[in-house]
């Protein structure tokens, strides 16, 4: 008897998702310059790599280079916080 195994790849994170991910550790970390939106995209993205969820076949560096060029979005998502932030949790870090 012949047994066929499947290798399933584990590669149905898509982009969004990572940015989602990256997003919301910046966002925690509080990043604000380009630099820190690229070490977390890296270690997002090598974290996954890491745990078998994304294929090492694919193209990691142009994945890591998209997301590297949504940080603008993430600066627009993000913004400035407003007044009633502050007011709500006065000792906070703030931007």
């Amino acid at each position: 008897m012949l047994l066929l195994h499947h290798m399933t790849k584990l590669d149905t994170l898509d982009d969004n998702d990572l940015f989602n991910e990256v997003y919301d550790i910046a966002r925690t970390k509080g990043v604000h310059d380009l630099s820190g939106w690229m070490k977390i995209v890296d270690g997002v993205v090598d974290g996954h790599l890491d745990w078998a969820e994304l294929d090492p076949d694919q193209n990691l560096d142009a994945k890591k280079e998209v997301l590297g060029t949504r940080w603008e979005e993430y600066k627009r998502r993000s913004g400035e916080e407003s007044a009633d932030a502050i007011t709500e949790d006065p000792d906070a870090p703030h931007a």
